[in-house]
């Protein structure tokens, strides 16, 4: 077998990174009597430590006060975006979002405020009133996080309250990082 100095070649140092499985279970799904989210308070914890840009997959969620969407990835989002904002330095945030975001409730449910907003901006093709205008419509099924190119969250989850809250569907996901990384593709990503 080929040692990774060989496979690897000239891309540059290679460094082991950390690798933990996550999970989403409950009484619905495996009959446990505890539910487990480690999924949504993963995906909450990365973001914390993210330093210029996220880049995040099929993206239901709530902010504080959102009655019908409990789990909060967009808050730990919202709150982390606000760092960089205040100190007016540069940061990107990617989502990638369905045409109609699924979720448990009805569009017109008093508390929906979170995907109605989403819809009213892609309406116009904007995600805010100064945002880039959205080129083309896709349908996203991959369920990815990436963070500054030094951590990754992919497995079977969905970002919504279904997968990530332990209530319902068993769900699995790789989080993997190494901010340690300094790289061209981590430079790049940076400007």
């Amino acid at each position: 077998m080929a040692s990774l100095t060989s496979y690897w070649g000239d891309f540059g140092s290679f460094v082991v990174p950390a690798c933990h499985v996550v999970r989403s279970v409950g009484q619905w799904s495996v009959g446990t009597s505890q539910s487990k989210e480690s999924i949504h308070n993963a995906y909450c914890a990365i973001i914390e430590k993210y330093e210029h840009f996220i880049y995040i997959e099929f993206f239901i969620s709530g902010l504080s006060g959102d009655d019908i969407i409990q789990n909060r990835v967009l808050e730990s989002s919202y709150r982390r975006v606000l760092h960089p904002y205040n100190e007016r330095k540069s940061f990107r945030v990617i989502v990638v979002v369905p045409l109609l975001p699924g979720f448990q409730g009805g569009i017109d449910d008093g508390g929906a405020a979170t995907v109605r907003a989403l819809m009213h901006w892609q309406s116009y093709g904007r995600l805010g009133d100064h945002g880039p205008l959205a080129t083309s419509q896709v349908y996203v099924h991959s369920k990815l996080m990436i963070i500054d190119d030094c951590a990754m969250l992919v497995g079977s989850a969905n970002i919504n309250d279904r997968s990530l809250l332990g209530c319902r569907d068993s769900e699995v996901h790789n989080n993997t990082s190494d901010f340690t990384r300094q790289d061209p593709w981590f430079r790049l990503w940076s400007q």
